[in-house]
């Protein structure tokens, strides 16, 4: 029987990418609670979009559009954003965000 290698201590898949250390993810989230200190709401929001993906209510398509349109205006969390989403779903846009484009 053929098992699949197991994945390095800490990696985890993305959302359909490729695996990612899981300190990059603690990074990217702390970044995002920084950012918005002043706007919590948004934070919770974040939060909820991946728990909605970790519970599989919504596809990577959908967690794309709406953190996209949750981080307009904020380019740099969009393109860090990006390196947790398959790339497929990368579009250039004026802010560099990533953008849901996969069928």
């Amino acid at each position: 029987m053929n098992t699949p290698p197991s994945q390095p201590l800490g990696m985890q898949p993305g959302l359909g990418g490729p695996p990612f250390d899981v300190r990059e993810v603690i990074t990217y989230v702390q970044s995002v609670q920084q950012e918005f200190a002043e706007q919590p709401e948004v934070y919770a929001e974040f939060l909820d979009i991946l728990k909605d993906f970790r519970l599989q209510r919504i596809d990577t398509q959908a967690v794309v559009e709406r953190v996209s349109s949750l981080f307009q205006g904020h380019p740099a969390l969009l393109q860090g954003f990006s390196v947790f989403i398959p790339a497929d779903y990368h579009s250039e846009t004026s802010d560099n965000a990533p953008r849901a484009t996969a069928a």
